[in-house]
């Protein structure tokens, strides 16, 4: 019985997946997937169709991405390979600079994971200064901005950027009072963090300002 329940289960899961897996190839790019599953199932298409056609950036841009999606849940081994995908493609397209933003954060990722000072230092480094680049070529992206927030929000404070994530997370708040849109995880997560920041700071009550938006977007969202 327990054997028949787990073959329907590894069916029904197979199913979905590639379901969810050939919705993505024919419509967007996986930007907000964390299933392991249905990426992994996505690269080993969207490999297919990269290797028959090395010049379509579309493959590129999913290869790229799905890998970086993979590295942010942290999957062994796929910075490295976001890096390789996502860098190809900006090479085709230097003036992309959302990619470029990813770009920078895979290769904090690649540093993150890296059992190697040296390495670890650099690669957070080389990725500080696309991200830096990223922004300065489109400021008023907030794609790009709550990249970086997020990367140097989760730095060590040996690199000295939490100012920079705050100022990114504040632009994002005015940018989305004065009417642009956001997705209310990240919306949440900005407050949060917002939050943790100012509590650091000894700000209590701007701390608790921003700790209550957040629980009530996030109440909004279930």
């Amino acid at each position: 019985m327990n054997l028949l329940r787990y073959t329907l289960c590894l069916v029904v899961s197979t199913f979905l997946s590639t379901m969810i897996c050939n919705y993505v190839l024919s419509t967007e790019i996986p930007y907000d997937i964390e299933d392991r599953n249905v990426l992994e199932s996505l690269i080993k298409s969207a490999k297919k169709h990269h290797d028959k056609d090395k010049k379509n950036l579309r493959w590129k841009k999913i290869l790229g991405i799905s890998y970086y999606q993979l590295a942010y849940i942290e999957v062994d081994g796929t910075s490295e390979e976001a890096v390789h995908y996502l860098k190809d493609f900006i090479e085709h397209e230097p003036n992309d600079f959302e990619m470029l933003a990813y770009l920078g954060s895979a290769y904090t990722m690649v540093g993150r994971d890296s059992h190697f000072v040296v390495k670890k230092v650099s690669s957070v480094n080389k990725g500080l200064s696309l991200l830096d680049k990223a922004v300065k070529k489109s400021p008023k992206n907030l794609t790009i901005r709550y990249i970086r927030a997020s990367v140097t929000y989760s730095l060590p404070p040996m690199f000295g950027r939490r100012s920079t994530s705050e100022n990114d997370y504040k632009f994002i708040l005015q940018q989305y009072e004065l009417g642009s849109k956001l997705n209310p995880e990240k919306l949440e997560k900005v407050y949060f963090n917002l939050g943790e920041i100012a509590s650091s700071n000894e700000e209590k009550e701007l701390a608790l300002t921003y700790y209550q938006k957040s629980k009530v977007i996030a109440s909004q969202s279930n």
